[in-house]
């Protein structure tokens, strides 16, 4: 049949793949050696590649948060958020409307202040922007836009769906939560001011907001305690005066048919809006009339406007937006920053959330899955070839995949994620399947040619057919996930770091698979060789005499059988003995049960449902048991099964030299002169059971001499 494209690729590709092979397993220890030390440098780059939670998808829209000083009214809100909308929509020809949301609704699902406001901004499909090239640019031309109204108001660049995941799961709308915790408001305040300062010089670090907990205009009156004690004048008496003419005070209440009114006694709305308490007099113990002034004063300080807590302690949020730069490397510059130029009080310090603390949540639970999935790979492995040799080997690819996978995230500049993490996994499953093929067809070559071949003739013969089904199997996995390698539509983002990984994994894990297996092998099968007990007699000695006895003379007479040598009646009865073939049976059946050494018993699954702690009424409950037995028994194992091996191959040693004795004494007898031919008895049974055949040893004894008998 005429070889189409594939053969000759694939011949011209075993070619090369051949040289390259034989260069590694002459220098075998240099090949492994220099695999690990690529996969050590991976593993260092791995940790400049930086981290994220999740990449940042493009939403087509912007959300941009407006915030006033506190204690701004509402008129002032809207009066700026006009002015900006009009800004935007003049300077933007991208833009289709702009909406501004300030203060909270009636139906307070987002509560907010007055001076707050948020504005979505719907822009139009990307291929019409002519403002800028990208969202990074289009923000940083929106802010300059916005500048006039920097001394009103701070604005802070989103994206919708982003900025509410942020506020759900931190309560921060920026993508990093630095919060300082501590007792003091003012000081609290004070120092997250100051390092604000220091986090905007951080290189990705944008749109740095503290959050205002101060600013609140309080009035506040204060008590001359000494006049009052001269005036005989109640201090409750004073508080009552003063909150019923500014605040307001019930002193009665008003029926209308069914409806029904507190009346207030407060002053008039003129007098209020002063606050002048020389308008306000009160009566001392002497029935004297004196103005509240001569007693108190009044002062307009900054108060808290909120005090948030976690944990019952107090804290504040300076929220930070990343642009053009990784979370993991912002927050520890951040961290290096703060840690070096701010100093705090004793009961003063840091914590870091938003993405950042999803992403060490991520990266929490990355570390349990994991190890749990590299556990069940090595136990499957373990179940596939009964033997724990061949299943690391096999496992060594798992490892070995890393290089490709975060070269690939280096080429291509993107930093670790959890869709990055989701693709390791999926990696890790992919790359043992060719591994698994390669053992497997290695172990098969073995049992078929048991006695016949060497590791390198094994190797040589299996893998110019191993070729193609291995490089195929990498390539059409990878290629399956080329699609979300290049896409740019919706969602994009967090399909690409998963492909690259895949890609870069597969291609890399394909090459070292091919080259590093059969090393592997060799190394293995080597070692097992010197090592294992008895295993000097683990191939028979006719593989290294039997090209010598390949070529047998036939007799052409129709009397007379085949004759044999010495030597190949020794080689056949070593071959068709029954003993012999029982004592490498035996030796078989105990190396079979080296792997049978971990005795599990079956998992117990337990789930409870109901009443269970207290008060809760849909409590649920879910275990699993697992034994696994005593630790040391393994090993106990594994001496019996040894000791059982050694004394099998003795045995066998025995029955070898008692046939190969056997054969001589025979071969003697058949050989004698002619005149000792009637008193020998031959022993056909013995004959039989040795494979040789009765009638060649009668037709060799008693042809030359059958006229005289």
């Amino acid at each position: 049949m005429k070889p189409t494209l594939a053969d000759r690729f694939f011949e011209k590709l075993n070619k090369i793949y051949q040289q390259i092979l034989k260069f590694c397993l002459r220098f075998k220890w240099q090949t492994t050696a220099a695999a690990f030390a690529a996969l050590i440098a991976s593993l260092f780059l791995f940790t400049r590649l930086g981290a994220e939670f999740i990449p940042t998808l493009d939403e087509g829209d912007f959300a941009m948060q407006m915030t006033l000083p506190a204690g701004s009214s509402l008129s002032e809100s809207i009066e700026v958020s006009n002015q900006a909308e009009k800004t935007l929509m003049d300077k933007f020809p991208e833009i289709k409307h702009v909406v501004a949301k300030i203060g909270t609704a009636e139906v307070p699902t987002d509560p907010m202040a007055v001076e707050d406001a948020d504005v979505m901004i719907v822009m139009k499909p990307f291929k019409e922007w002519t403002s800028a090239e990208s969202r990074a640019e289009m923000v940083e031309k929106m802010k300059e836009a916005l500048e006039p109204l920097a001394d009103r108001a701070e604005f802070n660049f989103s994206q919708p769906i982003q900025l509410r995941f942020n506020e759900l799961m931190t309560g921060a709308k920026a993508d990093i939560a630095v919060k300082l915790y501590g007792e003091d408001t003012h000081e609290l305040y004070e120092r997250a001011k100051e390092a604000a300062t220091f986090v905007e010089k951080v290189p990705g670090a944008a749109d740095v907001i503290v959050e205002q907990t101060m600013g609140l205009p309080q009035l506040v009156v204060k008590y001359n305690r000494g006049k009052i004690a001269r005036y005989g004048i109640n201090i409750e008496e004073l508080n009552t005066i003063i909150r019923t003419a500014y605040a307001g005070e019930t002193s009665g209440v008003i029926f209308e048919n069914e409806r029904r009114f507190d009346l207030v006694v407060r002053l008039d709305q003129e007098k209020v809006a002063d606050l002048n308490l020389d308008k306000l007099f009160v009566r001392t113990s002497e029935g004297i009339q004196i103005p509240v002034s001569e007693v108190a004063s009044i002062d307009l300080v900054n108060g808290p406007l909120q005090i948030n807590r976690d944990a019952t302690k107090r804290r504040i949020v300076i929220g930070v937006n990343v642009r053009n730069a990784d979370i993991q490397q912002v927050v520890a510059n951040i961290q290096k920053t703060l840690d070096k130029n701010i100093k705090l009080k004793p009961g003063y310090y840091f914590e870091y959330g938003g993405q950042f603390e999803n992403l060490q949540n991520a990266i929490d639970t990355l570390l349990i899955v994991i190890p749990v999935a590299l556990m069940l790979i090595l136990l499957i492995l373990f179940f596939a070839f009964k033997n724990i040799t061949y299943t690391l080997m096999v496992f060594s690819t798992v490892p070995l995949s890393l290089i490709g996978g975060i070269l690939a995230l280096w080429l291509r500049g993107l930093p670790f994620s959890i869709s990055a993490g989701v693709g390791f996994i999926a990696l890790f499953g992919v790359a043992v399947l060719n591994g698994i093929l390669m053992v497997s067809h290695f172990n098969e070559l073995r049992k078929q040619n048991k006695y016949a071949m060497s590791t390198n003739r094994i190797i040589s013969l299996g893998t110019p057919h191993l070729l193609r089904p291995v490089f195929l199997t990498g390539l059409v996995a990878s290629l399956g996930f080329v699609p979300m390698a290049i896409a740019t539509s919706a969602g994009s983002e967090v399909q690409r770091p998963l492909a690259t990984v895949v890609i870069g994994g597969l291609i890399i894990s394909t090459i070292l698979t091919l080259l590093i297996i059969p090393v592997f092998y060799k190394i293995v099968n080597s070692w097992a060789t010197w090592r294992r007990p008895g295993s000097k007699f683990r191939l028979p000695f006719f593989t290294i005499l039997l090209p010598l006895f390949l070529l047998i003379p036939p007799c052409v007479t129709a009397q007379q059988s085949q004759t044999v040598s010495l030597e190949q009646a020794i080689e056949i009865a070593k071959q068709n003995h029954p003993r012999l073939k029982m004592a490498t049976n035996a030796i078989q059946q105990v190396k079979a049960t080296r792997g049978e050494i971990v005795e599990a018993t079956p998992t117990t699954f337990n789930y409870s449902w109901g009443q269970l702690n207290g008060e809760n009424k849909n409590d649920k409950e879910v275990a699993f048991e697992q034994s696994l037995g005593s630790l040391l028994t393994p090993f106990y194992k594994n001496a019996l099964v040894n000791r059982q091996i050694k004394t099998n191959t003795y045995y066998r040693q025995m029955v070898e030299k008692e046939v190969i004795a056997e054969v001589k004494r025979a071969w003697l007898i058949i050989n004698m002169p002619p005149i000792l031919v009637p008193c020998i008895v031959i022993k056909t049974n013995w004959l039989k059971n040795s494979g040789i055949s009765e009638n060649s040893v009668t037709n060799r004894v008693r042809s030359p001499y059958s006229k005289r008998i």
